[in-house]
């Protein structure tokens, strides 16, 4: 939790640095975020171990990627990254 406030501030200072203040952009709706995780969660997944306890799945396309480190004897995931490219 201490790495936390550090990468907000880093995003804050990374998004006023790249404003453009005649551009217009609309905001994100509830459906776009929905079909934004179900199309990355959809992709082909590749799967790498990291050790014998972790794995890592990944799914990409052209648009999104998705990593997803999953705990093996859980059978459940501990940690999930959709990016927008």
């Amino acid at each position: 939790m201490k790495l936390w406030p550090k990468l907000l501030k880093a995003n804050a200072i990374e998004a006023i640095a790249e404003l453009r203040e005649d551009s217009k952009f609309e905001p994100a709706t509830a459906e776009n975020v929905k079909t934004f995780l179900a199309e990355a969660d959809s992709n082909k997944a590749s799967e790498k171990e990291v050790t014998a306890r972790i794995s890592l799945l990944t799914r990409e396309d052209d648009r999104n990627i998705l990593f997803e480190t999953q705990d093996r004897t859980q059978k459940r995931w501990l940690h999930r990254n959709y990016i927008r490219k």
